[in-house]
């Protein structure tokens, strides 16, 4: 199962990830993360794609076997407004706001064990066990923006998040765009819902053109293999639009 969790608000849940006592800080430039029974793997990290230009990517895997190959992450923010009435006018905007972004360090977290009790369901203690990183990243133009990857391997699947730290001097970000991508394995197949309450579609990424759908979508794999994909933690009605490309790109 592979699950994605993407948070747009500035300093939103800064204390729900406050369980550990002791940090690991690495100063590697990637983050490699496995679940506690070693199933689930997940990694993020930079590459440059153009001079100047520093791509932030990630993949995952189950059993050694790619669920999702090496796929686009980020967010697209347009903060242009506060910088100027900050007096920040001569900073370089770049292509992309990810552009120019740098890898600082890998923080890791000790393995949590716990047990929650959902108000209702199948079940009436849910274990919660899962490895923990963040990966950290900053701009060096003077902008102080930073931004830090919050990313937790499960037995049952990988979660992640984009989390900004609080700005010294902006009160706000504006993100206008979700600029993560999930590139399947060739054969993937999917059912889905391009509405609420409609009907299931199933439909083969390389054949289909355009279509927009509604979280989540359940993923069947060559392995054969099982994933869901939802997304948690929106502010707003989560829709996606999938494209097929050669790679197979979502």
């Amino acid at each position: 199962m592979f699950v994605a969790m993407n948070i747009k608000k500035t300093g939103f849940l800064l204390g729900a990830f406050a369980y550990a006592a002791v940090l690991f800080a690495d100063n590697t430039r990637e983050l490699k993360l496995s679940s506690p029974d070693g199933v689930q793997q997940v990694g993020f990290y930079q590459r440059q794609t153009a001079p100047a230009v520093n791509g932030l990517f990630y993949r995952v895997s189950f059993k050694g076997q790619p669920v999702i190959e090496e796929s686009r992450a980020g967010l697209e923010l347009d903060n242009r407004i506060w910088e100027m009435a900050l007096g920040q006018r001569k900073l370089i905007q770049p292509a992309c706001w990810m552009d120019n972004l740098e890898v600082d360090s890998v923080t890791y977290a000790p393995t949590v064990d716990n047990t929650w009790k959902p108000l209702y369901g199948e079940r009436s203690k849910v274990r919660d066990r899962y490895n923990a990183a963040t990966l950290h990243l900053s701009k060096k133009d003077g902008s102080f923006y930073r931004l830090d990857i919050e990313v937790r391997a499960y037995d049952e699947g990988i979660a992640f998040r984009y989390f900004f730290p609080e700005h010294p001097r902006a009160t706000f970000h504006k993100v206008v765009g979700d600029l993560t991508e999930y590139t399947l394995p060739a054969g993937t197949k999917a059912w889905s819902e391009q509405w609420a309450q409609a009907f299931f579609i199933t439909y083969i990424p390389m054949v289909i053109k355009h279509i927009f759908l509604y979280s989540p979508c359940f993923m069947r794999q060559q392995q054969p293999a099982y994933h869901n994909l939802p997304s948690l933690e929106h502010t707003d009605n989560c829709v996606a639009k999938m494209a097929s490309s050669a790679c197979d790109n979502i």
